[in-house]
């Protein structure tokens, strides 16, 4: 499941819009000033849904979305009419199992293409756009075993975006290096513990170059690959985490200048927190209570104290958990909201406009999103739920609308749509519309794809091996998907300008 936000009806509050898996919709809740948000608004995208993005992917200043559908193998690209509707959709043919896609102007043209990984296919789609909102046909490059995840950064220090993806079924990621047309290089792989299921950069060493960490869910272990300036990674460094970590982030939680990272682990109810040295090692973990199997773990500063604070979500006893965090990098005892059933994930932006952050959850188990309005001193209220489709997997967040209101697109991975729910001045969202993508999305992203200043949006569909790009009408409302071929089972989808031409 998927959720983003984005402002998609222009009114400048962000709105929310979740992949409803098990259905054939997208949910849109279109978001108020107070942090509530209207009913969600389905839109038909394909079957299963399973991941989206959101941006603007033909250059007239609304935002759109593309999804991912993992029941057809396709992405369904759902054009935004800057009114927080979208157009019907229109589909990409793309790999086996899309599960990642990621949007970014890899060869530099202004104009934004999209990256997907193909889980059952052993592969990597990367489709450049077009100025109209449409795509080249896909190039394929091919990955290891079971790709799962896809990240993008400059690895090599050469200005032209990489590519990492993890191979969850054969202990490795690998890097491919972008030439700055939009082409990547041949995989180099790189050994990781058993099981990669999730991947965060960062210069972990203080040498200037990106490093990686990546957890491992069957060996319960980080990865640690520290970076060269040619894009080359120095051999692995593991550390202990807790049972079947299952998600990391990273972030400076003792205020030292040094990154440190944060583990969620699924099998022991429980994060763990490794601080960095600054030279690529970490300390021992240090584990925090959490609630029932946590499934997604971010940072972000909660209370205005300056001190780096965690967001969990806990799958197996429909909570969140808020663990606040000391100057010294402890954490605080978690304090526990009730959301959805099985939360899956969770991001974190103002959505109401007052400086303070909120939270939005994706309910995989009732098919909703939970918004929780934060007071700025780590507490939360007015948690409001809103429909979504069936099995939302994934959301971001935008203003697709041009209304500078944070909007939400939930990726609904059972009925293979997005829901896009558009912001009201209060914090609140509209009623989601829905916009039919591909089979299965699970996987979304929001951005600017078509150069016409509106977020568009795009999605990873897990079961068709499609990418779906729904290009931003300009009112907040989408064009038919637009749907690219990519290879199989893709899972999720990153965003970046691979080969430097601005796009």
């Amino acid at each position: 499941m998927a959720v983003i936000s984005a402002d998609f009806n222009n009114d400048k509050k962000m709105d929310i819009a979740v992949v409803n898996y098990g259905e054939t919709t997208v949910s849109i809740l279109l978001g108020h000033e107070d942090g509530t948000f209207d009913n969600s608004t389905f839109y038909e995208c394909g079957p299963n849904p399973y991941n989206l993005a959101s941006g603007d992917f033909n250059d007239d200043n609304k935002m759109d979305l593309a999804v991912v559908i993992s029941g057809d193998n396709t992405v369904s690209l759902l054009l935004g009419e800057g009114d927080g509707t979208f157009q019907a959709p229109k589909k990409y043919p793309v790999g086996s199992s899309p599960e990642a896609v990621i949007a970014s102007d890899f060869n530099n043209d202004n104009k934004l293409d999209i990256a997907v990984a193909n889980y059952l296919e052993d592969t990597v789609s990367v489709l450049l756009g077009n100025q109209d909102g449409t795509f080249q046909p896909q190039t394929k490059y091919r990955t290891g075993t079971t790709p799962i995840s896809v990240i993008s950064a400059d690895f090599n220090n050469d200005s032209i975006l990489d590519l990492v993806v993890s191979n969850q079924f054969e202990t490795s990621v690998s890097v491919l290096i972008g030439k700055g047309n939009g082409t990547f290089q041949t995989q180099v792989k790189y050994a990781t513990g058993k099981g990669p299921c999730s991947a965060v950069s960062g210069d972990f060493n203080h040498d200037q170059q990106l490093d990686l960490a990546v957890v491992n869910n069957f060996e319960f272990t980080v990865t640690v690959l520290l970076g060269r300036n040619d894009g080359i990674f120095n051999s692995r460094t593991q550390f202990r985490t807790g049972r079947k970590p299952s998600s990391v982030t990273s972030g400076d939680f003792n205020n030292d200048n040094k990154l440190d990272v944060a583990v969620a682990n699924l099998g022991d109810n429980t994060i763990s927190l490794l601080l960095g040295d600054g030279n690529g090692m970490f300390e021992d973990q240090i584990k925090y209570a959490t609630g029932k199997s946590p499934s997604c773990v971010i940072s972000c500063y909660f209370n205005n104290d300056n001190n780096l604070d965690v967001v969990v979500t806990n799958f197996g006893d429909s909570s969140i958990s808020i663990l606040l965090g000391n100057e010294n990098g402890t954490l605080q005892n978690q304090n526990t909201y009730t959301v959805g059933s099985s939360p899956i994930f969770v991001i974190c932006n103002d959505l109401n406009g007052d400086r303070k952050l909120d939270v939005a959850v994706v309910n995989y188990g009732e098919n909703t999103i939970s918004v929780l309005v934060g007071t700025g001193y780590g507490t939360f209220i007015t948690n409001t739920k809103y429909k979504t489709g069936k099995s939302p997997y994934a959301v971001t967040l935008g203003d697709f609308n041009s209304d500078e209101k944070q909007d939400l697109v939930v990726a609904n991975s059972g009925e293979n749509t997005i829901s896009v729910f558009f912001g009201n001045p209060d914090g609140s969202f509209q009623k989601s519309i829905t916009y039919t993508v591909g089979s299965s999305p699970v996987s979304v992203i929001s951005g600017d794809f078509n150069d016409d200043k509106q977020l568009d949006i795009a999605t990873a569909n897990y079961l068709d091996d499609t990418m779906s790009v729904l290009l931003n009408n300009g009112n907040g409302t989408f064009y038919a998907p637009l749907t690219y071929l990519v290879d199989s089972s893709p899972s999720y989808i990153v965003l970046s300008d691979f080969n430097n031409d601005n796009k």
